[in-house]
């Protein structure tokens, strides 16, 4: 067990936030100094699943939240232009 009461350890948690930052599993793994294989053994270890899978939701939630603040600036910038502004949140 790790410190602080997670079942993680150091390195799988270098690994969940590489796996929310990079573009691939293989440069996740790189980022985090493990094996690509390593990382795809992971990810079928059920705590380490729910664990990026919470991450995920974090991000999604922030996003969300990014979205409401920048959605009225969108719409004033979009109004006042010729060129319609690119929909960036759903």
């Amino acid at each position: 067990m790790a410190a602080g009461g997670s079942t993680l350890g150091r390195k799988q948690g270098d690994a969940i936030a590489a796996l929310l930052t990079q573009r691939n599993v293989e440069e996740a793994a790189r980022t985090a100094g493990v094996g690509a294989r390593t990382l795809l053994r992971w990810l079928r270890v059920p705590e380490f699943d729910a664990a990026w899978f919470g991450g995920m939701g974090l991000l999604d939630r922030y996003q969300l939240g990014l979205c409401a603040l920048r959605s009225p600036a969108l719409a004033r910038a979009n109004a006042a232009s010729a060129v319609p502004a690119p929909r960036l949140c759903l």
